[in-house]
């Protein structure tokens, strides 16, 4: 029986991943979208090398774009000027914050996008001004991606769908009000500035558990070498690093010695 249809989300899913890190194998970015979306309606590790080989090919020939100085291409239009300064002075207060020093400025597409997406934000609120940032970094990338694809942009379903949940987010509206995900402004432990600074270049930390010191590691190689010969350990001295795998035989031995 084939398996059903990769969904439209689902491809955007795994390219985004993709995206994030064009170094992954398919096995490792279908482990991630199964971390971040589930079983449910996973592609194979196969249809997900299949579809990115192409891809993969294309993204040889892509080349970044140029950052612009803000004063080349803020022009006279006043409202223009207001907006771009204040998405600026975001980028730059999160170059600061996350030691990021080779910020020139957006690129043309980017500003762009600030343009297009102004409308949906209020400026003097400087949480709104980062998110609108935010969004037109989001919609710039996936424009250039579909352009170095060599396919005509389509704004992903996920990133219109954010944009309505922005839109719709006061109680002004009842009846947009939809039963969705929570959208990240939503969630405690997502920063606005920190997805801006890892566009912007940053790397955050990678978590490592801490490696057991040697002589931790004989000792749990020893407990799992006696559990697997099925002999039975005294488990409260284990923990102290003292294994007695017959106790009660031990115990008659000592009664003889008397």
């Amino acid at each position: 029986m084939p398996r059903p249809r990769v969904s439209i989300e689902n491809q955007e899913a795994i390219e985004e991943i993709w995206k994030g890190d064009k170094k992954l194998s398919a096995e490792k970015i279908l482990t991630q979208f199964k971390t971040d979306h589930g079983d449910v309606g996973a592609p194979s590790g196969r249809w997900i090398s299949e579809h990115l080989r192409p891809l993969r090919l294309k993204e040889q020939n892509s080349q970044e774009e140029t950052p612009m100085k803000p004063w080349d291409q803020w022009g006279k239009d006043p409202e223009k000027i207001r907006t771009f300064f204040a998405v600026h002075r975001v980028a730059t207060n999160v170059c600061h914050k996350y030691a990021i020093h080779d910020f020139v400025g957006l690129t043309s597409r980017q500003n762009n996008w600030v343009e297009k997406l102004r409308p949906f934000f209020n400026l003097s609120d400087y949480f709104e001004t980062a998110w609108l940032l935010d969004f037109a970094m989001g919609f710039a990338d996936d424009e250039k991606f579909a352009r170095d694809m060599g396919r005509r942009f389509t704004p992903r379903v996920v990133a219109t769908n954010l944009l309505a949940q922005w839109q719709w987010r006061s109680g002004e509206w009842p009846q947009a009000k939809q039963q969705t995900t929570p959208a990240p402004w939503e969630m405690m432990y997502e920063d606005v500035e920190q997805r801006i600074a890892i566009v912007l270049g940053y790397k955050p930390p990678v978590y490592r558990p801490p490696k057991e010191p040697p002589v931790e590691q004989a000792q749990h190689k020893l407990l799992e070498e006696l559990r697997a010969q099925g002999l039975p350990i005294d488990e409260d001295h284990a923990s102290l690093g003292m294994v007695y795998t017959n106790p009660e035989e031990r115990e008659v031995e000592d009664d003889d010695q008397l």
